[in-house]
């Protein structure tokens, strides 16, 4: 080997030795950046040109008292929704933002079931009205909707453990509501709202009577190796976030309620299924399947079988 060719073979090692370095760095730096920022990643309160509280929002998105019993925008000298606004205060201090739509209630009748509403990761509850106003009238139930710490007027920020606690303080709240006692509660989420009905419904199973589960997934995990597949080796050490759904309807014996859009492409429709296959301690569990809906409009794909089907689950 010339003196040539050992410079040359030199300066290409230093240079790998370099390249090695950088990628080292990137890749350190984005583990470190994905590590402590994963829960601005899971969790948006108040995505760019979206109003972060309901006050904000257009009309048909700020309140209950936007739409009539029968499920319509109302018009001006319509009567609204009967609801109540509450801040619920959380075992560690943090006021979540509450709305509890109310059915009149005849006496010496059998209570309206209340539905607890958790919604998905991006923006406030109001944003949700048009599809709970709808259940309001055509499944003849109560409705509580709640916004997660750090969303909407709610205080805190949200973390899994934080938005376990915020969970368990709505169902005090509905435990205790001098209106709603006998009532039967149901726990009904979308996307992320799954995950923590089902965390629900395992850590509090006698007072959760029925779970609705709408394009949720399957666990933060599984969801990471649909996203950042290249994560995979690292993903022990890298997600201290877990709503593991699939370890939680383990076991869980309520009925269950799957709701499924077949043109979800953030959620595969294989993590409802891989759900409903684990449910099987469940009473009864029911597959809903809307081919042509998505992440967010499943519901208003579904049309009026949408609202037939929950009802057999309150």
């Amino acid at each position: 080997m010339t003196t040539s060719d050992t410079s040359y073979l030199s300066s290409f090692l230093s240079w790998m030795l370099f390249g090695s370095k950088i990628l080292g760095t990137v890749v350190l730096g984005v583990t470190l950046l994905l590590y402590f920022n994963q829960d601005k990643i899971l969790y948006i309160p108040n995505p760019p040109g979206i109003p972060r509280t309901p006050d904000e929002n257009p009309r048909g998105y700020k309140s209950p008292n936007d739409w009539t019993m029968k499920g319509r925008v109302r018009r001006e000298g319509e009567v609204g929704i009967p609801f109540e606004d509450h801040m619920i205060r959380t075992k560690d201090s943090v006021s979540i933002h509450a709305w509890l739509l109310l059915h009149p209630q005849p006496e010496n009748t059998t209570p309206y079931p209340t539905l607890i509403y958790f919604h998905g990761n991006a923006a406030n509850m109001g944003f949700r009205l048009p599809n709970a106003a709808l259940m309001y009238s055509e499944c003849k139930i109560n409705i509580l909707m709640v916004d997660y710490r750090g969303y909407g007027k709610s205080t805190g920020s949200p973390t899994e453990t934080g938005l376990q606690l915020d969970a368990e303080a709505a169902l005090e709240f509905v435990r205790t509501h001098p209106k709603l006692q006998g009532s039967p509660v149901i726990v009904f989420g979308r996307s992320l709202g799954g995950a923590v009905s089902l965390y629900l419904a395992r850590r509090y199973p006698a007072s959760v009577a029925g779970i609705v589960i709408e394009n949720t997934f399957l666990s933060v995990s599984a969801m990471t190796d649909i996203l950042l597949p290249l994560l995979k080796p690292i993903k022990p050490y890298l997600l201290r976030m877990h709503w593991d759904s699939g370890e939680a309807i383990v076991g869980a014996d309520q009925p269950v309620l799957f709701i499924s859009g077949g043109r979800d492409v953030l959620v595969p429709p294989a993590h409802m299924k891989a759900l409903y296959n684990l449910a099987t301690a469940s009473k009864h569990r029911e597959w809903f399947f809307v081919e042509d809906g998505s992440h967010n409009d499943t519901w208003e794909k579904a049309g009026i079988e949408y609202y037939k089907v929950i009802p057999l689950f309150t």
